[in-house]
């Protein structure tokens, strides 16, 4: 783990039903997850566990480099500090999905047959002009 809110590498290594959380920074982690599996109690320092946790101590330390790792990760953000930068200077483009739908399919225009550019069916009148007074009315009511 290199995420945010970490100021160091953090390794979480599961053997069985011992999780342990080992990160330079921090003191170390171990939870018994057939016991707790919502990892609310440290049992580092425990006694019933003082054998586990040299052994998984142990297994971190030999498989891997937090040197190297922190390096790489510090690298990895100077290389977003660049194109951060480079984006800063023009147009960013956006992430987000935008749907891109044609007006022409989007919008009712005025034409002719129906100057108000309303969504009347065509078993309406059309007003003769967007501000008439003349109300809309059904084709198919008898006029009195």
């Amino acid at each position: 783990m290199a995420g945010d809110g970490l100021t160091a590498p953090a390794v979480a290594l599961i053997r069985g039903d011992l999780k342990y959380i080992h990160c330079d920074t921090d003191p170390a982690l171990m939870f018994d997850r057939a016991v707790d599996p919502h990892e609310t109690e440290n049992l580092t320092g425990n006694s019933a566990y003082v054998d586990a946790q040299p052994e998984l101590r142990h297994i971190v330390e030999d498989t891997w480099d937090f040197a190297a790792i922190r390096e790489e990760v510090l690298e990895c953000q100077r290389r977003r500090h660049i194109v951060e930068n480079a984006h800063a200077e023009g147009k960013t483009q956006s992430w987000d999905y935008d749907q891109i739908i044609p007006g022409a399919t989007q919008y009712f225009r005025a034409v002719p047959e129906n100057p108000s550019a309303s969504r009347y069916a065509s078993n309406f009148e059309v007003r003769m002009c967007p501000d008439s007074e003349k109300p809309n009315v059904r084709s198919d009511i008898s006029k009195g």
